[in-house]
């Protein structure tokens, strides 16, 4: 069959994955700081003195214009500066296609399956191989972090697309031998590493491996002084960004986000609303999650840390795995018994060590290490391994790093280093195709293993898909759709002029006990609720500050009518 004819059915498949229920569950906190922000509305109300000062306002008050300077302080006030590339490009977006919440999320569909595309070229381009594009592309489309940020309206899909777009154009100017072709493919891979820092902050990670590889490898002096006038340009827009831009409050925001969060940590496990996620930087903690999330970037390795229940029985695999190598290496025991026989003690070890469904744990993690292998067999130009290598590797590490600098892991978390997922998808694709190819039937064992992995992937893709994933959605019970916009609905059928809406302050979240807020006038309601209504309506509405659920239509006449009850936390996601 056609490669170009597989490409489309991946990518269809993938679609299908992504596009699943993408508007049935209402947006989460995050998704709702992206909706403010892309129309310059800062959380919380900093420009907006019309909620927070005046009694009673209306939505044209709410949706008066914006100018450059509300852009930038709306997105340095709820996300330290970053997401503003794909803050940019979904404005437009909703002005063409609106605020439903799944045309909304549709764009971060579009930038996935963009991003499988371009695996798929860089494989043909520098692997010279459509069949390890392939098997990346796959290996990618079923990744579960992947498909659980195409259903959010944030920036992590876009950045995946950007690291990758940024790594063929990079290696095009290390391997091209055309003067005019290098100059241009300069100028568009600064333009594409501004975008990216501009969208993310940790997508430096992927560009510091490139200029590891450059600095290592190329020994061209006029491609250095291409790559230095893109490196510098980059360096310009970051300064602006960070001086008079949306940046110029990030240490700000960084530092008193630590602060709270490492007083979250150092709370009794009992009392800390984000235990498990936002713990104490020990060396248990940060090697248990840093093993968790890098194990969990690829299907090859998805849920192994977990399956091999512990540190304990990972260590007892490693221990036998180089007990093998050594074996392989000073005995002349025929490599296929030894391997099969190694095989065999590790099914003993899981069945007798390891509980129901993970029996297999130990194969797998071992199906893993064969990957590897044949990854490191396979012949592949010495700059292009030493980047995909960097650029799998050099995400976790920068987490780790950072976690121990903090004091909490808060950062030890999939989506920060989901830029390393396409470039673990190739190096496991090139591993997979090199041991398909080898002589003899050994390689049919792989079906086993292969086979264990997509069963734990394919739950845990039901479970993105149901809202119900703690990995992915952060909850076991799945969202409801939209209430703000069922609110919306319910005062545009029931407002009659001269009424007064009323509008519920709930100020309970993760921070209002480190922080002494309780009692203050909260605006998030109204803002969320605002974002729905007519941008000409001039409904009168008022925060009731002694209220925090009902959202209220009190009459002309002076009688009050019930319309939703966002019922405390239940509905606030």
């Amino acid at each position: 069959m056609p490669s170009r004819i597989l490409v489309l059915i991946i990518l269809g498949f993938a679609g299908l994955l992504r596009f699943y229920h993408i508007g049935a569950y209402s947006p989460y906190t995050d998704e709702k700081f992206t909706l403010l922000n892309v129309h310059g509305i800062c959380v919380g109300g900093y420009n907006q003195p019309e909620l927070t000062d005046n009694d009673t306002f209306t939505p044209k008050e709410f949706w008066k214009d914006r100018d450059l300077d509300d852009h930038y302080q709306a997105i340095a006030r709820s996300d330290f500066g970053t997401h503003f590339t794909y803050n940019v490009l979904l404005k437009y977006w909703i002005k063409a296609f609106g605020l439903n919440d799944g045309m909304v999320r549709t764009l971060s569909v579009l930038f996935n399956l963009l991003t499988l595309v371009l695996v798929f070229w860089l494989c043909k381009a520098f692997l010279k191989s459509t069949n390890i594009g392939l098997t990346a592309m796959s290996i990618i489309a079923l990744d579960p972090l992947f498909i659980s940020q195409s259903h959010y309206a944030r920036s992590y899909t876009l950045s995946f697309l950007l690291v990758v777009l940024g790594t063929i154009v990079f290696y095009k100017i290390l391997k091209s031998e055309n003067k005019k072709e290098t100059i241009k493919l300069g100028a568009f891979y600064g333009l594409i590493a501004a975008m990216a820092l501009l969208n993310h902050y940790l997508n430096f990670i992927i560009f510091l491996a490139h200029v590891i590889t450059a600095a290592i490898y190329l020994r061209n002096q006029r491609k250095w002084l291409i790559l230095l006038g893109a490196g510098a340009f980059t360096l310009l827009v970051m300064g602006y960004w960070m001086t008079a831009g949306g940046g110029q409050w990030s240490m700000e925001f960084l530092k008193d986000k630590n602060s709270l969060h490492l007083k979250m940590a150092n709370l009794p496990a009992d009392q800390n609303p984000m235990s498990g996620n936002v713990d104490p930087s020990s060396l248990k903690n940060i090697s248990q999650k840093g093993l968790n999330v890098f194990f969990d970037s690829n299907l090859v390795s998805f849920d192994l840390y977990h399956s091999l229940h512990g540190v304990l029985n990972l260590g007892l695999f490693i221990i036998a795995s180089i007990l093998l190598g050594l074996t392989l290496k000073f005995t002349k025991i025929k490599k296929e018994n030894l391997l099969l026989g190694f095989f065999a003690i590790l099914l003993v070890l899981g069945l007798v060590l390891l509980p129901s469904y993970y029996k297999l744990a130990f194969i797998s993690a071992a199906f893993m290490l064969v990957v590897l292998y044949h990854w490191f067999m396979h012949p592949v130009e010495k700059e292009l391994r030493l980047m995909l290598l960097l650029s799998a590797l050099l995400p976790l590490f920068y987490v780790i790093f950072d976690a121990f600098k903090t004091g909490h892991t808060t950062s030890l978390a999939h989506r920060y280093i989901g830029v390393c997922v396409p470039f673990l998808g190739i190096i496991y694709a090139v591993g997979l195709y090199r041991l398909f190819h080898q002589k003899g039937n050994l390689k049919y064992l792989a079906i086993i293993p292969i086979a264990y992995q997509l069963f734990f992937v394919g739950e845990e893709i039901k479970q993105v898909l149901n809202d119900t994933s703690a990995r992915y959605s952060f909850r076991n019970e799945a969202r409801e759709k939209n209430p703000y916009r069922e609110a919306s609905l319910l005062v545009i059928e029931n407002y009659s002029k001269g009424d007064t809406l009323l509008i519920p302050s709930y100020g309970n979240n993760i921070y209002s006990d480190l922080r002494d807020n309780h009692g203050q006038k909260n605006i998030l309601d109204a803002q969320y609720l605002n974002l729905y209504l007519p941008k000409d309506a001039e409904y009168i509405e008022h925060i009731d500050v002694s209220e925090p659920n009902l959202l209220v239509l009190k009459k002309a006449n002076g009688t009050r009518k019930v319309l939703f009850d966002f019922q405390g936390k239940k509905l606030r996601y």
